[in-house]
């Protein structure tokens, strides 16, 4: 069970600054840990808060963090002992931490976030923290993207094709990758875990330094994964089109028993708190209170997802909603629109995601209802 600890040490100012460590983030001097307001610890995360504390996250936003760390280390094959520290901050506190272009940054295995769970720092905390380094750069950012935490935005409609923004054999040798270009890296990453497995990957990690030449890849290439580089590169250009929200890991989303299991014949309704402080619930993210629940679809069906407020009206929030398949299987990636939330679900688990305005506390109705 985690243990919260409380302390006051009166108002953080900016704290002295030294190398730049990653992607141009900056990292305090080591007596930041007396600093904090606020800490809570977990197995292998310390998440100390700086003007934040535990009535700034969502009810689940915390053990959220510990057990995407968990199954990281499990992926990465670290020591189960591994543990880290992740700054939380206000904005206030966080101005000046990280380069200007980036939401958060991660120094020496540290992140330096305003919110709760930030995934994708978390995945570079741990990899640097197993390992002493991080990884190639193209799988460091890669694997974080490809571990990402639920994102909504409007631009990805299910009736789009992704944007995938650089060429990945361009890539390869960039260090550090650029900010535009992790969405590529992240399918990259997907590749590279469902066609070789977490193991290969990681060994890859340990393989290939971070700044690299394309001699790097060629001898780890042959030697991890047993093939030519340039037979990789034929394979991943092979690879579906996912968006992100289709290929990301989702870890500890769609395993386990389904939430709800939807009907060909009769409709199904079950409710889902939007309160920020029910343990269901995690963020802000991206201003967004966010829960999730797993469907379950029996069989092929043409199925009607309806979400209604505590006034009987439909809610006005935004959805995704997406099967729990590879990206190799081209999986169903859904998302609100005001064109029609009806939808052709194949058979198998799909995810629902509900992004609320954090003063939109409610409890929403779901219905699941068939349609010819």
């Amino acid at each position: 069970m985690a243990r919260i600890k409380r302390q006051n040490h009166g108002h953080l100012g900016l704290l002295a600054v030294s190398l730049v460590v990653f992607a141009g983030c900056q990292p305090d001097a080591p007596n930041w840990r007396d600093e904090y307001t606020y800490v809570w610890e977990g197995e292998h995360v310390s998440v100390y808060g700086y003007e934040r504390g535990e009535e700034d996250a969502c009810g689940g936003s915390l053990e959220a963090v510990d057990r995407h760390s968990a199954s990281l280390v499990e992926f990465f094959g670290f020591d189960e002992s591994l543990h880290y520290d992740y700054r939380w901050m206000s904005q206030q506190i966080w101005e000046g931490k990280c380069p200007p272009e980036f939401g958060a940054c991660t120094a020496a295995g540290v992140p330096h976030t305003r919110t709760v769970p930030d995934m994708h720092e978390t995945s570079h905390a741990v990899s640097y923290t197993g390992r002493g380094r991080f990884c190639p750069s193209v799988i460091e950012e890669g694997l974080a993207e490809y571990f990402a935490e639920p994102r909504f935005r409007d631009d990805w409609r299910w009736w789009t094709d992704p944007e995938l923004p650089g060429e990945i054999g361009e890539l390869l040798t960039a260090a550090p990758v650029p900010f535009g270009r992790y969405r590529r890296a992240g399918h990259f990453a997907s590749f590279l875990v469902e066609s070789y497995g977490s193991e290969a990957v990681a060994a890859l990690c340990e393989a290939i330094p971070f700044d690299n030449a394309i001699e790097d890849w060629k001898d780890a290439t042959r030697a991890v994964l047993g093939v030519e580089l340039q037979d990789l590169l034929d394979d991943y250009g092979s690879y579906p089109l996912c968006h992100n929200q289709q290929y990301r890991a989702r870890l500890g989303e769609c395993g386990g028993e389904p939430d709800a299991t939807a009907d060909p014949d009769e409709e199904v309704v079950f409710e889902v708190s939007m309160d920020c402080g029910d343990p269901g619930t995690i963020g802000p993210l991206r201003s967004h209170t966010v829960a999730t629940r797993r469907i379950w679809f029996p069989e092929e069906m043409r199925t009607g997802v309806f979400i209604v407020g505590e006034d009987g009206e439909a809610a006005t929030l935004d959805f995704n909603i997406q099967q729990c398949a590879p990206c190799s299987a081209e999986p169903d990636f859904y998302t609100s629109t005001d064109l029609t939330t009806v939808f052709n679900f194949r058979a198998g688990m799909y995810e629902l995601i509900l992004f609320a305005e954090p003063e939109q506390s409610q409890t929403l109705t779901i219905r699941l209802a068939p349609f010819p």
